[in-house]
């Protein structure tokens, strides 16, 4: 959701000034520095491909004016657009598991309205991206987290996750034979198991 909101709010090269709030959040964390800025479109690659809950609320706190709570209204209002309707957002980043709540079904509609925006889909769908990065470093390479990009033939995306409570999730897009499927896994123990499983038990009711 973080990543939508600030792909629609457009002009992804500007600038991101990093705030020590931005910077005080759990691994996995980038290693954003305070005061410097980075362009909106590298912190979107950041916290799609890698997780990087710092580049996520450096974002949020951007897209809300510098404040957070706002960027969760707008969360929250994007939510109840789509028919999210059991969700409720409070993290940019998705690690509040207390407060910030949804459901698969949810994840799923929102993933399927993301995956209509051409750049969201882009990025979510690529395996391997190398961005020029402020020196000292340089430059630096993501490989994507969603392992099934690499394994699964027809895997267009999306994200994985993990938090405490929530224990480790993915959200799947994968196409088979003229047929699309989102699946969506919270509180596995192997999402790399059970996901397959799932997407192979959709087509295999599509194929009945």
């Amino acid at each position: 959701m973080t990543a939508l909101i600030v792909i629609e709010r457009g002009r992804l090269w500007a600038p991101v000034r990093v705030t020590q709030t931005a910077t005080r959040v759990e691994p996995e964390v980038e290693g954003l520095v305070p005061g410097q800025s980075y362009s909106r479109m590298s912190l979107l690659w950041s916290s799609l491909l890698v997780s990087s809950n710092d580049s996520a609320t450096a974002l949020a706190i951007d897209a809300g004016g510098g404040s957070l709570s706002r960027f969760y209204a707008q969360m929250n209002a994007k939510a109840r657009s789509l028919g999210m309707m059991r969700t409720t957002y409070a993290s940019a980043s998705g690690l509040n598991d207390t407060r910030n709540l949804s459901t698969a079904l949810d994840q799923a509609i929102l993933a399927r309205a993301a995956l209509t925006n051409p750049t969201f889909a882009r990025i979510v769908a690529t395996r391997v991206h190398r961005t020029s990065w402020p020196p000292p470093t340089y430059a630096k390479i993501w490989v994507n987290h969603n392992k099934m990009l690499m394994t699964t033939p027809g895997t267009y995306g999306v994200k994985t996750g993990w938090t405490t409570k929530a224990g480790g999730c993915l959200i799947v897009a994968e196409r088979r034979g003229g047929h699309a499927v989102i699946g969506v896994i919270l509180d596995s123990p192997s999402i790399w198991v059970d996901g397959p499983a799932l997407i192979d038990k959709a087509f295999a009711q599509i194929s009945r």
